[in-house]
């Protein structure tokens, strides 16, 4: 309509334009031809042609503004078009974001103008609460205010914000949403409103709150995991690892992090001789190129130190693969343990089936015994259910011999015995009579009766309860005779002194103590103070050995008479003979003092000679006491304990008594583990040797090495021999140690002898119970034939106190086998143990060590320099080669080399060194200038440290 107006009107003006020219001309025509003179002719002429310019002007200019007002108006018909258009689209925007999004718009105050539906439904506000408002109502308080200040500064500054807040709804319950917060400004700048648009994220928030929780557990038990675990990408990249990772494989975290190659960890292993000995950049390549192949794997590997790692390695799908690293140390020593404990199962299984074996033996021989008899036998149960009955029980009772068999009931068999018309009833009925006689059977511990058959037979039936409840019934056929009584008797007592009396020595047996022990430790109230004592014949075995088990057996029954005799005069004493020339004794209610006078005279007692023919036996005993309640109630302990008191004493030198104290448990349980941590030790090759040289007091040359043993303990560290050697040498492993030994110290000198290195001759110390063996000459023959080392480079070390615990002949034996094939022979810590002058004369010694308690002290003791000199000057006469030990400072080597030249070993010349530093002190020729001042101090301090060290491992 504005459009067609706008066009007509520009018609009208043109046409109003157009009239007013035409009726202009025609006045200028009119005017023109009335005029009679020329010159307002010409004039009015151009005046008319003036006005028609102007009116053409006019015009145009008209023209012109009329097309631009009409350009402008179909310029703002165009926009408002477009603001239609527009507010349609904003609609269905509003309506889109209504149904998706939170929405609310707040003014520059920051109060609500306008919230949508979806607003209200997580608010649980209606939209009338809410309007005029400000936002704090939905304050949860979760969020500090700085967290909302800094907010408001960024809207305020004219930017958007955006976050995710935690709010209250109307009910007091939290949901969260994430928001964005946009600042709308007019065309002056001019903040008009803030309008907010909201997502609700509750449950998205949920869910990474137990995700979170779940990677907490995940990444605590990974940190914490006790094994090592890794992970590498298929570029062999380290991803991941946790702490257990660097503690077990010793690898410096800093220098080792997430992202290094494995590679460079292989390669810090293998260079740190983790993998054993090889070239490292070999070993490398090779592990690499396994390790790309990316194939499950699993294997055990024995570190350096003697720790068991169990690894794994799983391959990813992706490439790469994750590896664990398990210390399983403990599981092998655990594995070794039960393997022992296996090993002693096995034996005493095979010791129990021998038992059974002769129980069953002696159970077949009681048979055939009680088969054997003519007097009929029949055992009975607590139920009165027959158990046994012989051939002489059945052929008493003919008519019921065919249901006299095991499970035959008593009452059955009464009854049975009534109605087949067996025995006279008295006058009684049948089922009084069975229940007189059940009566009797049950109730009376011991009873006998007359019972006659119905074919007159006459017999004796005597019935008799054992301990165990059972019963016992023997019947004598009375008409042949009466005197058979009395052989009944005699056949039930020797019944039961076969199963609790011992044949040889006429004492109660070891079913007898058991059972006697048993009713002193189980029976209700109070339990009666008793004391258990362990009687253990001392070198019972060479007395049968020497001369004969007959002699044996009479002094095992003089020791049974002794016995009986001192139970006789003495109350409360009751001895037993447990087994061989083993005997245990009960003694109720005595106070530990009245216990060891009674010990004392039992051990006198047994002392007294024994004659036996033209011989004359000493008899001594051993005794091991416990008492109940003071030492256990439990008889199982008490007989360990006694034991272990009967060990002491014979530990002590036998021909005594002693009493079980705490103390003596516990060295036994940590005896037992050490013997089997050693045991653990020689499997494991936990045993290393350390050297310490000897110079020299003259020139400082080195004339000898000693090899001294070391127990590399995986938890305590590295032991002297001070610390297992009386473990070793008391349970049998002496020998396999010494093998150890001896072998090493072959290996050490062989290889000093191939490099060409001067060292004197080394020393091996050897165990006197090494040496009592009879393989000790070819163990040392044929490691040194082995090895190929020249006989004149070793020397064998014995401790003084080998001529305690060997015989001389057997001494002289080795020594001479070994000194013809030119090994020397040296004499250890000499003037502390038993040598003698006649020992050093008949024996091929060629050397002594002087012990250190000579020499501490001597620079200030006239005596002890004195017996040095006397030792020196015996030496030289008799041509010994001479070491001093325990050289430690500068006074007392100078104070032993004025006294003679001799070689000196000690802290002063070095401490004892392993394999690897002491071939390094050899080589770089450490012994000269060893004995020198400044080289004193400096060995004074080593002195310092070691001590400190030692103490603090101690």
């Amino acid at each position: 309509m504005l459009k067609k107006t706008g066009v007509s009107g520009h018609k009208l003006i043109l046409f109003g334009l157009f009239f007013t020219t035409i009726v202009g001309e025609l006045l200028l025509l009119d005017i023109t031809a009335s005029a009679d003179h020329e010159f307002v002719h010409e004039t009015l002429q151009m005046a008319s042609q003036f006005f028609l310019w102007c009116i053409a002007g006019l015009t145009v200019l008209a023209y012109l503004a009329h097309r631009r007002a009409n350009q402008r108006l179909l310029a703002l018909i165009e926009e408002r078009d477009k603001s239609r258009q527009l507010s349609a689209t904003l609609k269905s925007h509003k309506a889109a974001i209504d149904a998706h999004a939170i929405v609310s718009i707040t003014d520059p105050d920051s109060k609500i103008t306008y919230v949508n539906e979806n607003f209200c439904n997580i608010a649980q506000y209606c939209g009338d609460e809410m309007i005029g408002k400000k936002h704090t109502i939905l304050n949860s308080g979760y969020h500090p205010d700085s967290f909302f200040e800094d907010m408001y500064k960024t809207v305020m500054g004219g930017d958007a914000w955006f976050g995710d807040i935690c709010n209250r709804a109307k009910d007091g319950s939290h949901y969260w949403v994430t928001t964005t917060v946009m600042p709308i400004h007019d065309a002056e700048g001019n903040l008009t409103e803030i309008v907010s648009i909201r997502t609700n994220i509750t449950e998205l928030k949920k869910k990474e709150e137990e995700l979170n929780k779940s990677n907490q557990i995940l990444y605590s038990t990974f940190d914490n995991f006790p094994g090592a675990i890794s992970a590498y990408d298929k570029d062999l990249v380290l991803q991941l690892a946790n702490p257990a990772f660097y503690d077990l494989l010793d690898l410096p975290a800093k220098d080792f992090p997430v992202g290094c190659n494995f590679a460079d960890i292989y390669r810090h292993n293998a260079s740190s001789g983790v993998y054993g000995d090889g070239d490292v950049e070999q070993m490398v390549s090779e592990a690499v190129a396994l390790a790309k192949q990316f194939l499950p794997h699993s294997f055990e590997r024995t570190t350096p130190n003697g720790q068991v790692l169990e690894v794994n390695g799983w391959p990813l799908e992706d490439g790469g693969f994750v590896s664990s690293h398990i210390d399983v140390t403990e599981r092998h020593t655990m594995i070794e343990n039960l393997r022992d404990k296996n090993e002693l199962a096995e034996k005493a299984t095979l010791d129990l089936q021998t038992a059974q074996q002769a129980l069953s033996k002696t159970h077949e021989n009681l048979l055939n015994s009680v088969n054997s008899m003519q007097n009929g036998f029949a055992l009975w149960d607590r139920q009165g259910i027959l158990q046994m009955a012989n051939l002489a029980y059945r052929n008493i009772y003919p008519k019921l011999s065919h249901v006299i068999r095991p499970g035959l009931r008593l009452d059955n068999m009464m009854r049975l015995g009534c109605e087949a018309g067996c025995w006279s009833l008295d006058g009684l009925d049948v089922d009084s009579w069975v229940e007189n006689y059940l009566k009797d059977h049950f109730e009376k511990q011991e009873f006998e009766y007359d019972l006659i058959l119905d074919d007159g037979t006459q017999l004796v039936v005597s019935k008799k309860h054992l301990a165990n409840g059972e019963s016992i019934s023997t019947v004598i056929d009375m008409t042949v005779q009466r005197e058979r009584e009395a052989e009944l008797r005699r056949t039930r007592d020797a019944l039961e002194h076969i199963a609790y009396f011992d044949a040889l020595t006429t004492l109660p047996n070891r079913a007898h103590c058991q059972q006697d022990l048993e009713e002193l430790t189980k029976k209700d109230g109070p339990i009666e103070r008793f004391a258990v004592i362990q009687i253990d014949l001392d070198k019972f075995k060479r007395v049968n050995d020497t001369m004969g088990h007959a002699v044996g057996d009479h002094l095992l029954k003089e020791m049974g008479t002794r016995l009986a005799f001192f139970s006789s005069k003495v109350a409360n004493f009751k001895p037993y003979r447990w087994g061989g020339d083993e005997f245990i004794a009960i003694v109720k209610g005595d106070s530990t003092l009245e216990l060891e006078g009674l010990c004392q005279e039992l051990t006198d007692l047994i002392a007294i000679p024994v004659l036996h023919g033209s011989a004359t036996l000493w008899p001594t005993v051993s005794l091991g006491v416990a008492v109940c309640p003071d030492d256990g109630i439990e008889l199982e302990a008490l007989m360990i304990y006694a034991d272990l008191a009967l060990y002491k004493t014979k530990e002590a030198g036998r021909d005594g008594y002693r009493f079980f104290s705490a103390e003596m448990k516990e060295k036994v349980d940590s005896d037992i583990k050490i013997e089997t941590d050693i045991r653990s030790a020689l499997s494991h090759d936990q045993f290393e040797l350390y050297f310490q040289p000897q110079i020299s007091s003259v020139d400082e040359s080195i004339t000898g090495i000693e090899a001294l043993v070391r127990w590399n303990h995986p938890t305590q560290g590295l032991l002297p021999p001070g610390l297992f050697m009386d473990i070793v040498e008391s349970n049998g492993l002496a020998g396999t140690l010494g093998r150890v030994i001896i072998n090493k110290a072959m290996e050490a000198a062989k290889i000093w002898s191939d490099e060409g290195l001067e060292f004197g001759r080394l020393s091996i110390n050897i165990s006197p119970d090494h040496l009592s063996k009879t393989t000790f000459v070819d163990d040392f023959c044929d490691s040194m034939t082995k090895y190929g080392v020249d006989p004149s480079l070793l020397a064998v070390e014995l401790l003084e106190s080998i001529f305690v615990s060997c015989k001389d002949a057997n001494l002289k034996a080795l020594f001479t086998t070994l000194a013809k094939k030119g090994v020397h022979v040296e004499l250890d810590d000499f003037g502390t143990g038993y040598a003698s002058l006649s020992h050093l004369s008949c024996l091929p010694v060629d050397g002594i060590k002087i012990d250190r308690s000579f020499v501490t002290d001597i620079t200030t003791s006239e005596k002890k320099k004195a017996i040095m000199e006397v030792v020196m000057s015996m030496s030289r006469l008799m041509q010994l080669r001479v070491v001093c030990e325990g050289i430690e400072t500068h006074q007392e080597l100078t104070t032993v080399a004025e006294i003679s030249n001799c070689s000196v070993q000690g802290y002063l010349v070095s401490r004892p060194l392993n394999m690897k530093n002491i071939t390094r002190w050899i080589r770089e020729k450490r012994n000269i200038g060893a004995l020198s001042t400044q080289s004193s101090r400096h060995r004074q301090s080593l002195l310092a440290k070691d001590f400190k060290s030692k103490k603090q491992s101690v």
